[in-house]
């Protein structure tokens, strides 16, 4: 990957070792991990937890350099941690969205350590990952439903919002709202990219 995938917002923190905390509701995930990192002596887990309850209590006692999360209500966790502890570092998982930074299961877990941590900067790191094939790889993973299927189709087509509307029997507003989530869920800035998002990763042809 591009070194210019990585780029903090000011100086990287050098240290020789960071330690981690992990929560997934994922047993055999935490195992995972586990394994990946046991002969790392970089980067050190300091506890992994399945049960949110336990990992609060945790995080009142000790705030980690970073916390690694897969969950599937990841994003909105990350979000919740971040409004209470606002220089706690969040690593999704598989996730184009939410958090600081993002690990991928594409490739070794260290590796992508080693590029993202020392750019910690009190929780703000900036990755972009739109010009890379994993990012289009991840779209295809994404789970879209057969009306955001048809919502793309129309709009390929050049309909606007009312056409699509009036043919998915929708209100404008409902649609809005519909494009809005999906362009969330797609990662895509804005209509334009949206579209090109679906082109290239085969969801309307």
């Amino acid at each position: 990957m591009d070194e210019n995938l990585f780029r903090g917002l000011n100086t990287p923190i050098y240290k020789e070792n960071w330690n981690l905390m992990v929560f997934s509701e994922d047993t055999s995930f935490l195992k995972s991990i586990y394994r990946d990192l046991k002969a790392n002596r970089k980067f050190q887990i300091i506890g992994s937890f399945s049960i949110f309850k336990e990992l609060e209590t945790m995080l009142e006692q000790v705030e980690p350099d970073f916390l690694l999360i897969w969950h599937r209500d990841q994003v909105e966790i990350a979000n919740d941690l971040k409004r209470r502890y606002p220089t706690l570092f969040i690593i999704l998982w598989n996730c184009l969205s939410g958090g600081d930074a993002s690990c991928f299961s594409t490739a070794p877990l260290a590796e992508q350590l080693d590029r993202i941590v020392p750019l910690k900067t009190f929780g703000t790191v900036m990755f972009n990952i739109q010009c890379e094939k994993i990012y289009y790889e991840l779209v295809k993973k994404t789970t879209v439903t057969p009306q955001e299927k048809k919502m793309l189709q129309f709009l390929s087509y050049g309909f606007n919002y009312n056409e699509i509307a009036s043919r998915l029997d929708l209100t404008h507003s409902t649609l809005k709202t519909y494009m809005k989530d999906l362009r969330e869920k797609l990662n895509a800035r804005d209509k334009t990219h949206l579209l090109a998002i679906a082109f290239r990763t085969g969801l309307v042809s």
